[in-house]
């Protein structure tokens, strides 16, 4: 999951090949495709300067698309101008720990990894998905582009009561990941009663104060934390994700610390997003809240 690659500007011999590039990465893959150099685009766009009007054209719209889409990040790794890409990469990928997970070079090129492709041998699974520990940092690991990147982030889990230290631990750390980035607004939804066997709404406000204030010192974020009553509903509150308009994750476990212990983690399939996506975001559900606080 969260998994980084870097492609040669000049790796791409048609926008057929710059199709086939952008398609494999992507919120729905779990891996992103990273700008590398920063100017990643205006090289690619100079590789394809001689092309046919046609094929810049498809070219410029396929990078347009993989910008709006998260696609492409934009992340900060070294870069030495005096080398050759693939010698930059290169290095990248071999330091320990390596900081990109495979990088895709021009074709007829010697391979200096079995994590080097070109676009001839670019066969990736269809997701990333994983199993974490259910650790803070881990948490935030698999997510992370997500969480640095969506201007708004959506947490569910019917068992995200906040007054429980575990689910604290997850809950500042990503909250923490997200003040670092693009996020500004975040709500969270848990089941009124799962939460409410061990929490009233007093203590709920207490631990919700103290989490925001403490994770959001350097700047103000909009959070709301909900519970809501499935149980005359036709929705029901079961899975657990992590959800932004790019796209979602799903956890097998819920967001609570549990250090020995494994997570599944994989992501949320396309049609199944847009439907959460209408459910948490855009309120189109027949839940009823029972309790909400906003910063």
């Amino acid at each position: 999951m969260n998994e980084r690659y870097a492609a040669d500007p000049q790796s791409c011999e048609s926008s057929t090949d710059f199709q086939l590039l952008v398609l494999s990465f992507g919120s729905f893959s779990g891996r992103y495709l990273v700008k590398y150099p920063d100017n990643w685009e205006t090289r690619v766009r100079e590789h394809f300067v001689n092309a046919q009007d046609m094929e810049k054209k498809k070219v410029e719209v396929l990078l347009v698309r993989a910008s709006r889409e998260l696609t492409l990040e934009k992340f900060p790794l070294d870069w030495e101008e005096q080398k050759s890409w693939s010698d930059n990469a290169w290095e990248l990928l071999s330091c320990k720990p390596a900081k990109l997970d495979g990088m895709i070079i021009r074709r007829n090129t010697d391979k200096p990894s079995k994590k080097a492709y070109t676009l001839d041998d670019l066969i990736l699974p269809r997701t990333s998905g994983e199993r974490i520990f259910a650790k803070p940092e881990e948490y935030v690991r698999v997510t992370e582009t997500m969480l640095l990147n969506s201007p708004e982030m959506v947490i569910v889990d019917p068992y995200f009561d906040l007054t429980n230290q575990n689910v604290a631990a997850i809950a500042r750390a990503l909250f923490e990941a997200m003040s670092k980035g693009k996020c500004s607004r975040i709500k969270c939804f848990a089941s009124a009663s799962k939460v409410h066997e061990k929490a009233t709404d007093i203590q709920l406000k207490a631990a919700f104060e103290k989490i925001t204030q403490e994770s959001f010192e350097q700047r103000p974020v909009s959070v709301t934390y909900t519970l809501l009553d499935d149980s005359h509903s036709q929705e029901r509150m079961h899975d657990r994700y992590l959800l932004s308009k790019y796209g979602g994750i799903h956890f097998g476990q819920g967001f609570t610390k549990r250090p020995k212990q494994k997570v599944n983690v994989d992501v949320v399939a396309e049609g199944i997003h847009r439907d959460l996506m209408k459910i948490y975001v855009e309120g189109e559900h027949d839940m009823t809240k029972r309790f909400s606080i906003s910063t």
